[in-house]
């Protein structure tokens, strides 16, 4: 599913947590590599939440298959030469309010 609608307003909340440093990142293996691959540190990836359009949007919204009650939101981001990620974003609305960076890291499957 691919909603431009509820895309634009979960970045409009986003983007507001990016600028006021209310974030986390989960620290997945596979996050980690990714972040490893580009030689960066986790807090790079809030970098390229202000650049993000409802237009990147590859998926969402869509409930977390952990049961989460908080959906994501899978954005295709470009990193410069290393090509093409994809983001996984969700706002959580427990305590602490914040922006989770649920998943980075290149696509598994062909787009």
């Amino acid at each position: 599913m691919r909603d431009l609608e509820a895309a634009k307003r979960f970045l409009a909340a986003a983007k507001a947590a990016a600028a006021t440093d209310r974030v986390d990142f989960v620290p997945t293996e596979k996050n980690r590599q990714a972040l490893q691959r580009l030689g960066w540190l986790p807090g790079r990836v809030w970098e390229l939440v202000p650049g993000l359009k409802a237009a990147d949007l590859y998926q969402g919204p869509e409930l977390d298959r952990r049961g989460d009650p908080e959906p994501f939101f899978m954005f295709r981001v470009g990193t410069g030469a290393e090509g093409e990620y994809y983001l996984k974003l969700k706002l959580r609305t427990s305590s602490p309010e914040c922006l989770v960076c649920v998943s980075f890291h290149p696509p598994e499957h062909r787009w």
